[in-house]
């Protein structure tokens, strides 16, 4: 018996009792699929909890190197933000006083630029209309 021959006697029999077989081997294939997934899953815990035993030594040591790192890390932020700072009053020193502080600070938030020739010769009359929209 070939499996031709099982897909044909399959074909002539009814459909309620196809839909049957369809559900009982889904079933069977899905049990076989958990049973795979779980004896997997068991076996990576198994190799984790392992692993982990032999890796806590070296989290702690890695732990307390970043705790010792953080004084240092802090000292050159800080060393970072005074020689901005620094260059920031060197340049305002070179431009000059301003005559208020609230200029100076709105000076400073946005800058302004100025355009030489903001419209090319001979177009300024001449606006292009928005395209319609679809």
């Amino acid at each position: 018996m070939g499996l031709s021959d099982f897909v044909e006697k399959l074909q002539n029999k009814p459909k309620r009792t196809r839909v049957l077989i369809l559900w009982a081997g889904t079933a069977i294939f899905m049990t076989i699929l958990f049973v795979l997934w779980a004896w997997n899953f068991n076996l990576g815990i198994q190799e984790q909890s392992q692993a982990g035993l032999a890796a806590s030594g070296e989290g702690a040591k890695a732990v307390s190197d970043a705790k010792d790192g953080i004084p240092s890390l802090w000292q050159s932020l800080k060393a970072g933000v005074q020689s901005i700072l620094e260059s920031e009053s060197v340049s305002q020193r070179q431009v000059g006083p301003s005559t208020s502080t609230s200029e100076a600070s709105d000076n400073s938030a946005q800058p302004k630029i100025e355009i030489e020739n903001p419209v090319p010769s001979g177009a300024a009359a001449e606006t292009v209309p928005p395209s319609p929209l679809p």
